[in-house]
């Protein structure tokens, strides 16, 4: 998500700062995009977005100090995981102006509840989790999910990760 992201500021022209512990540099250079540190990104871009899994090493990898180097006018956005963002911190920032603004499709508790302090503020967007719902990622859980069944009922191996209860297929006859 994040390369496609890149490739669609490339055409932009503004300078595209990425992060990842797994560095690709081709990669980034077929997108335009320049490497830096955390620290770096938070302290001078203008918008922020978040596309990394949620583990020990990024729950609430965006905290108090990290919001606290944005610049005043930027803004964060988070469709990867919930708990990656400190929701408190944001808050924070938010209600006192330190930052420009928001947008989150995802929450440390889902669904985010209707009375969430969050619900309070005007420069934040809030969406139901619901930035994977688009045409081509619904059509490809869909053939996923044929592929697998007919992988199943046609005697073909089937992955590990593709199956949640991979024993389940020992029960079938």
């Amino acid at each position: 998500i994040g390369v496609q992201l890149s490739r669609y500021l490339s055409g932009f022209s503004c300078d595209i700062m990425v992060y990842d512990v797994y560095r690709n540099q081709e990669l980034a250079d077929s997108v335009g995009a320049r490497y830096a540190e955390l620290d770096e990104i938070f302290r001078t871009c203008d918008a922020i977005s978040i596309h990394l899994p949620y583990n020990s090493d990024t729950h609430h990898l965006v905290n108090n100090q990290r919001i606290n180097m944005m610049k005043p006018d930027a803004v964060i956005v988070c469709t990867a995981r919930g708990n990656i963002v400190d929701e408190d911190a944001l808050y924070d920032a938010l209600r006192t102006h330190r930052i420009g603004g928001a947008a989150l499709d995802v929450y440390a508790r889902e669904p985010y509840p209707a009375n969430g302090k969050l619900m309070e503020l005007d420069n934040i967007i809030l969406t139901p989790h619901i930035s994977s719902q688009t045409y081509e990622s619904l059509w490809n859980i869909y053939k996923k999910a044929i592929d697998i069944a007919d992988d199943f009922f046609a005697g073909r191996t089937i992955g590990k990760a593709d199956l949640l209860n991979p024993d389940y297929k020992d029960y079938i006859n």
